[in-house]
């Protein structure tokens, strides 16, 4: 999904794994990751999913591509989180706006912070991508913003916090394999390393990437981490998570964090199929309505996006994503909002993500 520089990786998984995925025809696709080292060598990961199962499998390539990749109550009028309700407001209030346009800051290819605050104010949440394992087989994490100098960083979020804009931590990401989760042990070391991080760069939140499956994150660990996390920063802190589509243990793990995950984005790219305009309609319709149907409301539910024309893997256009989230608001009108990996894509077609979505989501 997303890379992780000085070495090739491999998607989190084993090279060869299985993925529960619903047995219909949307639901069925192709997973393609790349994964780009420092020395410009990448890693492509792709996967199936038809029926029951998906087979994934991982090859490499040398110097195909300079641009790190992607990663991946029933009610709908509820918005009883207890975390930032859907009155809008500022940063400073605890309060998230009532529909968002949200970007990836990708830690290696940035761009600038003060860079989209000045050019696309439409994103009214941000995720710093990443805080990365430290040690493997512990929960341990730390943050390093490659691209901008920490204190210049520091400064680029305050003022873009200042500036009606929200921040989240991102964990984890595409082919971060040092990070277990999953036990109670574990939860506690997460957490202690993360609130440093929190509090020396104005984080409002976490957003829960990780990528290892079963094998590397419990529901029960997880939900433990958010639940710490939200008792000591009180509710107004964010909570979120970011699935890819047939990842169904995070299903569960909302459905246990309950009121204290405010947001769950699905990640709807980096499948082939998803260049299709019909498929990626159908596959959407389909998963928002089914956590939904199991009891997540709308108003948590991202719509996960890569919108960059000449990006190798799945993807689609602004206009498209933008027409099946209004098609999808229409049946739930607190439907959260959309999301963009990464924001140095959006950069490089005039922020036509953040313009285009914002015209259509925000008052």
């Amino acid at each position: 999904m997303r890379a992780t520089p000085g070495f090739v990786i491999h998607l989190g998984l084993a090279a060869a794994c299985t993925v529960d995925a619903a047995s219909d025809d949307a639901s069925a696709f192709t997973a393609t990751e790349t994964e780009t080292a420092a020395d410009g060598s990448t890693t492509a990961s792709t996967g199936s999913a038809t029926g029951a199962s998906a087979t994934v499998a991982s090859a490499t390539a040398t110097g195909a591509t300079t641009i790190d990749t992607a990663a991946d109550d029933a009610s709908d009028s509820s918005d009883d989180d207890g975390h930032g309700d859907s009155t809008g407001g500022t940063p400073d209030d605890g309060a998230l706006p009532p529909k968002l346009v949200a970007g990836y800051w990708q830690m290696w290819q940035g761009p600038r912070v003060a860079e989209i605050t000045a050019n696309a104010p439409e994103y009214n949440l941000q995720y710093a991508a990443f805080a990365l394992g430290t040690e493997s087989g512990t929960g341990h994490v730390s943050f390093d913003p490659v691209f901008s100098p920490p204190d210049e960083l520091r400064l680029d979020i305050a003022a873009s916090r200042a500036a009606g804009s929200r921040w989240l931590l991102s964990i984890g990401g595409g082919g971060e394999g040092a990070i277990t989760l999953l036990e109670a042990s574990h939860a506690d070391q997460m957490v202690e390393s993360l609130i440093p991080i929190i509090d020396d760069y104005g984080f409002d939140g976490i957003d829960f990437d990780l990528e290892s499956g079963p094998s590397g994150w419990s529901v029960d660990a997880m939900a433990a981490v958010a639940q710490q996390l939200d008792a000591h920063y009180g509710p107004q802190f964010i909570i979120s998570a970011a699935p890819r589509p047939y990842e169904d243990e995070y299903r569960d793990a909302a459905l246990a964090m309950g009121d204290t995950l405010d947001l769950f984005g699905f990640q709807f790219y980096d499948a082939p199929e998803f260049n299709d305009p019909q498929f990626l309609h159908d596959n959407i319709v389909y998963r928002v309505n089914q956590a939904i149907d199991l009891g997540i409301p709308a108003s948590k539910i991202m719509i996960g996006c890569i919108t960059y024309s000449d990006y190798g893997y799945g993807h689609n256009t602004v206009e498209v994503y933008r027409d099946i989230f209004l098609e999808l608001e229409q049946d739930h009108p607190d439907l959260r909002g959309v999301f963009i990996w990464e924001t140095s894509l959006d950069a490089l077609e005039g922020w036509s993500f953040a313009h285009g979505m914002g015209a259509a989501l925000l008052p």
